[in-house]
């Protein structure tokens, strides 16, 4: 089994589920979550209320209902609440929805009251107010002119979408994709509305009869992306959206934002619509319940939900990007990296929801986002024909979006398979380099590679092998590419895999220190091919060190060069030089070389040489170039190098600290940024490193901020942004802190500041019931010298699984209360550690019963498998048919009822044993024959 087999995603867990399952959504403390959002109140004034009904697909066993039958239902459950509104004046329905089983009601009563009323009601179930989700906010913007790109807007190969376009024949056509934004220019010369594509909604829910139109630019900007063709009408191939033929809709639910009931009745219309793709560049920092069945159905329907991360960076997310079932996305730059805006977090399912019932759909935790795409600096259409570039998370999801649509284009058996279309990008997303590349809150499974993702998810066909050099050795770490535009790395053992799609392409193999070979396969069906490439010597030539930019008379200076199969080379002068030939001497590994004439090697070498190059004590001041032509098997390479100035005498670098930044107080938890500026007062360039150190200069903690070449006069600053953590120190220590620069060490001292949270004695129970809740009251006290927080956690046989937020001033003390449902454990001992950032405490507790049931006959059962239930009824040791008639002959007995939890077997009732349990002990003892 590979890693590919067990790997569990997002997605995956969805893939079992028959149906939804999730107990009901009633989110505790409703109330104090609206304390901090913008609540709506209609034009008179009057509070507007959503009121919440059992959701439709959890009131149903089939989970293939189509949108008449949800719909259908859905009036059924709400129709007695909405018959009883009808009749009094102080409420009046101003809306409903399917999607999210859900009206919207205006009370002209105080709020406490219209709460606690309408949660009175028949058939619902939670009731809260409506409330605004932000407008969109990019983070920075520049207007452009069509011609300030090349080809394509920078996105667009980032994510092989060139090579998509042609390997599948497809630019999205066939597919629907709709983005719920703040609107679009109609007539931007690159953006095509579907006939029937538009729609707008007010702050109520309600379709308007209007024309489009965008006031704020956004949903221009995101629907280019998507869907744009050629900027400014310039000739060649589209290249500002990835799925240029989509059929693109546009509905409006934002202006400086849009509240719940608005952005709920454009994804209900989107849904209905059977739109393939919707992509929300949209959503509120943090948790919000309230949408997560909306999202949840529209996958149900077979809608794909697009939405960006956020723009808050690491350690938040937003609504809906953050609801499991959505396809969230973080943003990157040209470079690869993730931007430092992206939003980024592990979702812990049950303590960050405050909804234990979720975990039944969704796993314990998971990581937001779930992909990353091109987000900073993204060109894209604007409104009046114009156009402009935009950063956040809202320019990478629709980069998401389009590949989806090309994704279903290419493949239409795709079409309303949701997962496994939110699989195939994540399984193929590229992780780039550095530890944050890795599966992630920065990253999420990598950056998409639509063409590799599309291709594993077609018939694609497989060509395999092992690249060898001449000798036959494996050779690793060689890339092998694809015509088609698919490559991979060979493993240690000199192993390949790629996809292609059905047809012929070259195979190619371009690596230092052998000559480049190309093969030509001929693929079709999905079938697999195996191709080995064997590669012969080539000649390479790296120059990693150049020349000086100043020597001095009678001095030396090297070239360093790594090489790969060099036979012979020949050194001259360039026409650069001011220096006389005869004062210039060339020595290659300390052989002579003799200058304009080749010099043979004795054998062909591959590795590091350096060439010394010496000037003579009668030369005079001047400038020194070199050309260099090296010959090897099959080619010759040419390069050159310098010019360096030769001076008299040259002073050596000096390099002096001009400014350095010195902090005297340092508070843990924030972010220090210390900085020092030098500068080279010698004749020569020099290379050193700028490290800063925490308490000793020759110590763990020293690091390099840069490393940095300087030229003569040449004067640098840099920076080194670290966040000490809380609890690195004991508050209140002081310690030295500086830079070093060559020989050169500064150093201050300061006092660390901070809270310092220390556990106290405590002692947990020894014992739980199955299925009862292990709660740990743990006194704390902050012994730190600054008021602040930290988290008491729990981790429950070694797996987190809760904590609570606490705070005090220095010397305060108080409790905190941890607790774990032990229904999410077998019957047995575990260990437990509470845990601030500064102690911990470990604990242990029996799950279970820790005594056997009282005797039923001669002696006590025994449980034979660990799992707390006694099989061995009557306690001789093994478990068989007579147990099974001596729990059936004593089932009305005081000594089975009264100690029910140990033969619940059938695991539906631990109070009462019947004859279920009876039933499922006989199968239970056939197993264990």
């Amino acid at each position: 089994m590979t890693d590919e087999d067990t790997r569990f995603t997002r997605r995956s867990a969805l893939q079992l589920l028959a149906g939804f399952t999730a107990g009901s959504a009633v989110w505790s403390g409703q109330a104090a979550a609206e304390s901090g959002r913008t609540l709506t109140t209609d034009s008179n004034g009057n509070e507007k209320w959503i009121l919440r009904f059992r959701d439709v697909f959890k009131s149903s066993d089939d989970p293939d209902l189509s949108v008449t039958d949800v719909k259908q239902l859905a009036g059924d459950l709400k129709q007695d609440a909405l018959d009883t509104l009808s009749e009094d004046t102080d409420y009046e329905v101003k809306n409903d929805f399917w999607l999210a089983n859900a009206a919207l009601v205006t009370a002209t009563k105080d709020p406490a009251s219209a709460r606690a009323e309408l949660t009175d009601l028949s058939g619902v179930e939670s009731v809260h107010r409506d409330f605004m989700i932000p407008g969109p906010d990019p983070l920075s913007e520049a207007d452009v002119l069509p011609h300030d790109h090349g080809v394509y807007q920078y996105g667009i190969p980032a994510m092989n979408i060139p090579d998509t376009w042609d390997a599948f024949g497809t630019r999205g056509d066939g597919v629907s994709v709709a983005v719920l934004d703040t609107g679009i220019d109609p007539d931007h010369p690159d953006l095509t509305l579907i006939q029937g594509g538009w729609t707008e909604f007010d702050e109520e829910g309600n379709e308007l009869d209007s024309e489009p139109y965008d006031p704020d630019g956004h949903g221009t900007h995101v629907s280019g992306t998507v869907a744009g063709g050629r900027a400014g009408g310039l000739e060649g191939e589209p290249h500002l959206g990835v799925a240029p033929e989509a059929d693109l809709y546009n509905v409006k639910v934002l202006d400086d934002g849009g509240t719940f009931t608005q952005i709920l009745a454009g994804v209900e219309w989107a849904v209905e619509q059977g739109i393939d793709v919707i992509n929300m560049s949209l959503g509120a920092t943090g948790m919000f319940g309230e949408m997560i069945e909306p999202i949840q159905n529209a996958f149900q329907e077979g809608t794909v939900v697009v939405s960006s991360a956020g723009n808050s960076g690491a350690e938040s997310s937003g609504s809906p990007g953050n609801i499991f079932e959505s396809f969230a996305v973080g943003a990157s730059n040209p470079d690869g990296d993730i931007t430092n805006f992206s939003s980024g977090e592990l979702i812990h399912t049950s303590e960050d929801w405050n909804a234990n019932w979720l975990t039944e759909d969704w796993p314990l935790n998971y990581y937001v986002p779930d992909v990353a795409a091109p987000g900073a600096n993204i060109l894209s259409t604007y409104p009046g024909g114009e156009y402009n570039r935009l950063s956040g998370t809202s320019m990478a999801s629709p980069h998401v979006a389009g590949a989806v649509a090309l994704a279903i284009s290419a493949n239409p058996d795709l079409r309303g398979q949701v997962g496994e279309l939110q699989d195939i990008f994540e399984r193929t997303a590229v992780h780039g380099a550095g530890p944050d590349a890795l599966p992630g809150i920065r990253y999420g499974e990598g950056i998409i590679d639509t063409l590799s993702g599309i291709t594993s998810a077609t018939d694609s066909n497989t060509i395999e092998g092992t690249v060898f050099d001449g000798a036959g050795g494996p050779l690793s770490d060689i890339t092998v590419e694809s015509s088609f535009g698919t490559s991979a790395e060979t493993a240690d053992d000199g192993s390949y895999s790629l996809l292609v799609t059905d047809g012929e392409w070259d195979l190619s193999v371009d690596a230092f220190g052998y000559q480049p070979q190309t093969e030509t396969i001929q693929v079709s069906g999905g079938e697999s091919i195996a191709q080995d490439l064997s590669l012969a010597d080539g000649l390479d030539v790296a120059i990693t060190s150049g020349q000086p930019d100043v020597t001095g008379v009678e001095e030396s200076f090297n070239v360093d060069l790594s090489v790969a199969n060099l036979e012979s080379i020949l050194i001259s002068l360039s026409d650069e030089t001011t220096l006389s030939p005869e004062n210039v001497s060339l020595l290659l590994d300390d052989a002579e070389v003799p200058l304009g004439e080749s010099y043979s090697l004795p054998e062909p070498v591959s590795g590091d040489i350096s060439l010394t190059v010496e000037i003579a004590s009668e030369a005079s001041p001047g400038t020194v170039a070199l050309t260099h032509q090296f010959d090897g098997p099959g080619e010759i390479q040419n390069a050159a190098t310098g010019p360096t100035d030769v001076l008299e005498d040259p002073t050596d670098a000096t390099i002096q600290i001009v400014e350095w930044e010195q902090t005297a107080e340092v508070t843990m938890g924030e972010t220090l940024t210390p900085y020092i500026t030098v500068e080279n007062t010698g004749d020569r360039t020099t290379t050193v490193p700028l490290q800063w150190w925490l308490f000793d200069p020759e110590g763990a903690n020293v690091f390099t901020a840069d490393v940095v070449t300087l030229q003569s006069g040449d004067q640098v600053t840099a920076e080194f942004p670290i966040e000490i953590p809380a609890g690195f120190v004991p508050p209140g220590q002081t310690g030295s802190h500086g830079w070093i620069v060559g020989d050169e060490i500064v150093s201050v001292s300061a006092e660390f500041f901070g809270p310092a949270f220390s556990i106290g004695e405590f002692t947990g129970p020894e014992q739980v019931d199955y299925a009862e809740t292990l709660s740990l009251t743990v006194p704390y006290q902050n012994v730190g010298n600054a008021e602040g927080s930290d988290t008491v956690e729990l981790t429950f046989d070694g797996v987190f699984v809760g904590s609570e937020t606490i705070s005090a001033a220095p010397g305060d003390s108080g409790t905190a209360t941890v607790t774990f449902d032990t229904s999410r454990v077998v019957r047995d001992r575990y260990e437990y550690v509470v845990a601030t950032s500064q102690t911990e405490v470990s604990g242990s507790v029996w799950v279970g019963p820790i005594q056997a049931p009282p005797a039923i006959t001669e002696n006590r059962p025994q449980d034979l498998t660990g799992d707390g239930l006694f099989e061995d009824i009557n306690g001789d040791g093994v478990a068989d048919i007579f147990d099974v008639q001596t729990l059936y002959s004593n089932l009305e007995t005081d000594v089975v009822q009264n100690n029910a939890e140990y033969y619940n077997f059938s695991g539906d009732d631990p109070t009462e044993v019947t004859v279920f349990d009876v039933q499922a002990l006989y199968q239970r003892i056939q197993q264990l024959d």
